[in-house]
């Protein structure tokens, strides 16, 4: 795909990821500002990352297929709120190293900051990857973001390897108990 077509695509999508990125805005359990990037990659599995940086990378072509060629486009929202939650994840870890004593405190935060030290990917054993606390945290917080917002979605349907296990079904409901409790706001 030529450059001009993919800045195109950046530009169509960009405010669609913004409008995302700012309504989910009361789930995120931090006050930081949501930075994020386009990029490409002809693997549209590789839907988004967040880096070391702390920004979201967002793979426009991944966009593109489930806005234009599967009509999912909550898939997006998705992944964007995944990978919202491994910003959480640093922040807590950021917290925990330079904050005395720490602002946030989560108990999590130095088993996260082991496995963001030694993460496993998905490419390099699936079981690991979805064993890791940063990861089943991660899922289980966006899953039910949106099962919490739009209730059953067709297409939306937890990882194999986690929603089988008794744990990610009741993490998942302690988080749509805290959005009722809290009367998070509900989706379109």
């Amino acid at each position: 795909m030529n450059s001009n077509i993919l800045e195109s695509l950046k530009t169509k999508y960009h405010s669609v990821i913004q409008k995302i990125i700012d309504e989910n805005e009361p789930f995120y359990q931090f006050e930081n500002q949501v930075h994020w990037n386009f990029f490409h990659d002809n693997n549209v599995a590789l839907v988004a990352f967040c880096d070391k940086g702390f920004n979201i990378q967002i793979n426009i072509l991944a966009v593109v297929k489930a806005y234009e060629e599967l009509n999912q486009p909550l898939m997006i929202e998705l992944f964007i709120l995944h990978e919202i939650r491994h910003l959480f994840q640093r922040f807590c870890v950021q917290d925990l190293y330079y904050n005395d004593p720490p602002k946030l405190a989560i108990p999590q935060a130095q088993q996260w900051a082991n496995e963001f030290n030694n993460y496993i990917k998905a490419t390099d054993n699936i079981e690991l990857y979805y064993s890791q606390s940063i990861e089943f945290d991660a899922f289980s917080f966006s899953h039910a973001v949106m099962l919490y917002k739009y209730g059953n979605v067709e297409y939306i349907i937890p990882p194999k390897f986690l929603d089988e296990r008794t744990p990610f079904i009741n993490v998942m409901q302690m988080w749509l108990k805290h959005f009722t409790d809290n009367k998070y706001p509900k989706g379109n």
